[in-house]
């Protein structure tokens, strides 16, 4: 039972709620979805999720961040983009058992982000209005 419920964690999407009081959206529950659970992770993803489940729509839509050249993989982001490099790392490592070494974790791991001295990230997405729907 165990397992089980570890292979649910590791792959499931949150199912999250309308907006509250507060502005934020609670987690509602937990879904699978197949394919969806193929897609690896990096820090600097080439795809967002989106899910239309406060409108009583089940599935689940990744859009192009950019134009993706055929053959590309497409990665999603399995935690917040705004993190520290430290926070990703604890994060992939506690939640999901491994250490990331994606390109923009190796760039961050040598001190490289732009010369900062602070813990934030200057990674940012666009709004998404030209993004490409993935199918």
């Amino acid at each position: 039972t165990a397992a089980l419920l570890r292979k649910e964690q590791l792959n499931a999407y949150g199912v999250l709620g309308p907006n509250g009081p507060d502005g934020q959206r609670q987690l509602r529950g937990t879904a699978m979805y197949a394919q969806c659970s193929l897609i690896n992770h990096e820090c600097n993803p080439n795809v967002a999720r989106f899910d239309y489940f406060d409108a009583g729509d089940t599935r689940v839509v990744f859009r192009a961040m950019h134009d993706l050249p055929s053959g590309t993989e497409v990665t999603q982001s399995y935690c917040p983009l705004h993190w520290t490099f430290e926070e990703r790392q604890q994060h992939c490592s506690e939640v999901y058992g491994f250490v990331c070494n994606c390109p923009r974790c190796q760039t961050e791991s040598q001190g490289l982000h732009h010369g900062d001295d602070d813990d934030s990230s200057d990674w940012e997405t666009d709004d998404g209005e030209d993004d490409m729907e993935m199918g």
